[in-house]
């Protein structure tokens, strides 16, 4: 740690070889950072409240937000994707999933698909073929951030982040009940999730912001560049 004396001792020579006189130097106190927890502009907002902000914050980015239950969520994928007429998906393996519930969907909207399933028993180079392929890969999230219309996303063997990497448009669903109000949160819900269920953390956990964008060639945006370029989030009332 930086101390006044080390600070001293370090710019005292460099002062007087150039000024002929001692330095003012005062060294700010140290945080704790531990037990320091910065504010958020989202800190006393209710669940509604936080709700209505991802929502605002997710639009902003150019995230497509639709609402569904768990009885309509697979009609709601279909309708995001037709509209934008995607025909190859890949979808996760999550009891919230079913390939055959989503074929029915489509077939209820006379739109053709072509749906899969992540399958880690088929080996790691199969499942990022299917999702290089794929339009649309279709996750779970655990978490929403109110703040900044972020998701929280773990990867797992029923889930990899090629599936929200590689697709063209990535639809994640989540649970309204899971909107938190910042990053702090969430990643703290995520470690007690971890530890009730007796595993340790995921060696990666995706966080995703709107669309794949950026603007570090003259300030010009430019969208889909390390990832996909569409971006929809189906709520899930509960």
């Amino acid at each position: 740690m930086l101390t006044e004396k080390k600070l001293r001792e370090f710019i005292a020579p460099l002062s007087k070889a150039k000024e002929k006189q001692d330095a003012n130097i005062s060294v700010p106190p140290s945080l704790d950072y531990k037990s320091f927890i910065p504010p958020h502009v989202t800190d006393e907002l209710n669940k509604h409240q936080c709700l209505e902000r991802f929502i605002k914050e997710s639009e902003l980015l150019g995230t497509s937000i639709r609402h569904a239950t768990k009885h309509t969520l697979q009609e709601q994928i279909i309708s995001m994707i037709s509209e934008c007429t995607y025909t190859n998906i890949l979808i996760e393996a999550n009891p919230l999933f079913s390939v055959q519930a989503c074929e029915q969907a489509a077939q209820s909207h006379s739109y053709k698909v072509s749906i899969q399933q992540w399958d880690h028993t088929k080996g790691r180079e199969y499942n990022i073929k299917c999702a290089s392929e794929a339009d649309v890969g279709i996750t779970y999230a655990q978490y929403g951030i109110a703040e900044t219309g972020t998701i929280i996303q773990t990867c797992s063997e029923n889930c990899g982040r090629s599936i929200s990497l590689l697709p063209t448009m990535h639809i994640a669903c989540l649970y309204a009940s899971n909107i938190v109000s910042n990053m702090t949160e969430a990643l703290q819900k995520c470690a007690d999730d971890a530890a009730q269920s007796g595993m340790m953390l995921p060696s990666q956990i995706c966080c995703i912001t709107g669309p794949s964008n950026t603007a570090d060639i003259e300030l010009v945006r430019v969208e889909g560049v390390h990832g996909p370029n569409q971006i929809g989030f189906i709520i899930i009332d509960d």
